[in-house]
C-alpha cells in the first residue's frame, strides 16, 4: 500500500512504507538511506562540497567510488581492478577523459584544445586459437601526417625521466633515448659498462645462448649467420663461435657452420670448432695454400 504524506520535517523525522513523491524533494543537512531501489529516469546530484557523490564500504570502512566536484575528478579505490571468480570473465568499456575513446580503456591525453586533435592511451585485448592477447595503444591523431609515440616514465625518488619511447611514425625503440635513430637504440651515459646483456643456460657442457641474424621476410628460417655461445661446464666457461651457413634454402646457421671459434683457454680455430692442438689452428685449407 502508498502512503500520500504531505508534512514538514524540519526537526527530522521517520517514514516507513513504501513512499512516493511528487515534485520537487530538497533535503538539507546530513542523511542515511538504506533501503534496495532503483532509481529510472535522469537523476541529478548539484551540490558545492568536495565530494559530490561517495560511496562507502560498511557505512565508514573506506571510499570506493568518489566524484570530486572541487577538482573535477572521479576516485575509484581498491586493489582489485576485474573479478574473476566463479571462472567467469568481468570487462567492459572504461572511459576517462573521453566517451568516444574506442578502446576498453582509453585514457584521454592533453590536446591543443580542439577535439579533432585528441589523442590518448587505449588498452583492449583479442583472442584467437586459445591465444588471448593484450593490446596497449598509444592512440594518436587520425590524420595523414599525424603519429602517436609511446613513452615511459621512471622516477628516482628525485626527478622523473623517460626511459623508455616507441615511436609511433617508424617504429623505433629507444632505451634511455627519447628520439632513436634505429630500430633498438640503447643509450648510456656510463663510460664504463655493459649496455646489452643476453643470457641463456650455459653452466653446462652444450648449452648456448647468442644473436642470430637473418632475412626480414620470415622469423624463423633463412637466418644465416649466428654468433654462438656454448657452455662447456658448470662452471659457465664459454667458448664462442662465428657461424655463416651457406647453403641456397632457408636453412639457419648453427655450431656446424662456424667458420671462426674461440676457445676459453683462447685458442683460434678457422673451420676447426675445437682447436684443441695449437693456439692456432686452420682447417680445410690445401696442402701448399696459404
Amino acid at each position: 500500500m502508498l502512503k500520500a504524506i504531505v508534512e514538514d520535517f524540519g526537526n527530522g523525522g521517520t517514514l516507513d512504507g513504501d513512499v512516493t513523491i511528487t515534485g520537487d524533494l530538497t533535503v538539507s543537512g546530513g542523511g542515511s538511506l538504506s533501503f534496495d531501489e532503483i532509481l529510472e529516469g535522469t537523476q541529478v546530484i548539484d551540490v558545492t562540497s568536495t565530494e559530490a557523490f561517495l560511496v562507502r564500504k560498511n557505512s565508514d570502512d573506506g571510499d570506493v567510488f568518489v566524484v570530486d566536484t572541487t577538482n573535477s575528478r572521479v576516485h575509484v579505490a581498491g586493489t582489485t581492478g576485474l573479478n574473476w571468480a566463479g571462472g567467469g570473465l568481468s570487462y567492459g568499456n572504461v572511459t576517462i577523459g573521453d566517451i568516444n575513446g574506442g578502446s576498453s580503456l582509453f585514457v584521454r591525453t592533453a590536446d591543443s584544445g580542439s577535439d579533432t586533435y585528441q589523442a590518448g592511451l587505449g588498452i583492449d585485448g583479442t583472442y584467437s586459437s586459445q591465444i588471448s592477447t593484450v593490446n596497449v595503444k598509444a592512440l594518436g591523431v587520425k590524420y595523414a601526417g599525424f603519429y602517436g609515440n609511446l613513452a615511459f616514465w621512471t622516477s628516482s625518488g628525485v626527478s622523473s625521466t623517460q626511459s623508455m619511447a616507441i615511436l609511433g611514425a617508424s617504429g623505433n625503440v629507444g632505451i634511455n633515448e627519447t628520439a632513436p635513430g634505429s630500430l633498438l637504440d640503447m643509450k648510456t651515459t656510463s663510460a664504463a659498462s655493459y649496455p646489452l646483456t643476453i643470457r641463456g643456460d650455459i653452466d653446462n657442457d652444450g648449452g648456448y645462448t647468442g644473436i642470430r641474424f637473418g632475412y626480414n621476410g620470415t622469423p624463423t628460417s633463412y637466418l644465416k649467420a649466428a654468433i654462438h655461445v656454448e657452455g662447456t661446464t658448470s662452471d659457465v666457461l664459454p667458448d664462442m663461435h662465428f657461424c655463416l651457413e651457406d647453403t641456397a634454402d632457408g636453412t639457419n646457421a648453427a655450431l656446424s657452420d662456424a667458420k671462426l671459434s674461440i676457445l676459453n683457454g683462447g685458442n683460434v680455430g678457422i673451420g676447426d670448432t675445437n682447436p684443441s692442438e695449437a693456439k692456432l689452428s686452420i682447417t680445410g685449407v690445401a696442402s701448399g695454400d696459404y
